[in-house]
């Protein structure tokens, strides 16, 4: 009958440390991955509410753009951006008139 090996208890330790530390090194690899990714899904959120506005008559959407990030000020909070770019026969203030009812949700 063949001879079992045992296992030396210093080379279980050894790998379990080894397997708890990749974890921890995953875990960190994880968070700094998936933050961003969900921080810029809010922000093409809000560009997505941007482009269901209705355009005014004489009004061509151009280009729209979404960023999230620090985009003023200090400190540690996020901000999330949504652009849109028109052209339209219309006034700055016939344009600020008719988008002057419609709200962003935050």
């Amino acid at each position: 009958m063949p001879e079992v090996q045992r296992a030396d208890s210093r080379t279980v330790v050894s790998r379990a440390v080894w397997t708890m530390l990749l974890g921890v090194v995953l875990i960190i690899a994880g968070f700094a991955v998936s933050v961003p990714v969900v921080n810029d899904a809010a922000a093409r959120d809000v560009e997505t509410e941007l482009l269901s506005l209705p355009l005014p008559a004489g009004t061509e959407r151009i280009d729209s753009t979404a960023q999230a990030g620090k985009l003023v000020g200090n400190g540690n909070g996020m901000q999330y951006l949504g652009a849109l770019l028109i052209r339209s026969d219309r006034s700055l203030e016939q344009l600020r008139s008719y988008y002057r009812g419609y709200t962003i949700r935050p």
